[in-house]
């Protein structure tokens, strides 16, 4: 993931290049994320690591970026 230079502290754009798509979060929500390619939320499990896993908070769909 990249994060867009332009996020200021508290609200962080992230891009992932696996899935093409935009992610969102803010210091208070963190770690749900906001999925503009889903169109829903996120949920980010903070202890896994390549690949990172996550529930989309709408469809209840696991998925990993890998």
């Amino acid at each position: 993931m990249f994060v867009f230079k332009q996020s200021a502290p508290d609200n962080i754009f992230l891009f992932d290049l696996s899935l093409d798509g935009w992610f969102f979060t803010h210091s208070d929500q963190y770690p749900n994320l906001f999925s503009f390619s889903r169109n829903a939320r996120v949920f980010y499990f903070t202890d896994t690591t390549a690949p990172s896993e996550f529930v989309d908070l709408q469809s209840g769909e696991f998925f990993s970026l890998e």
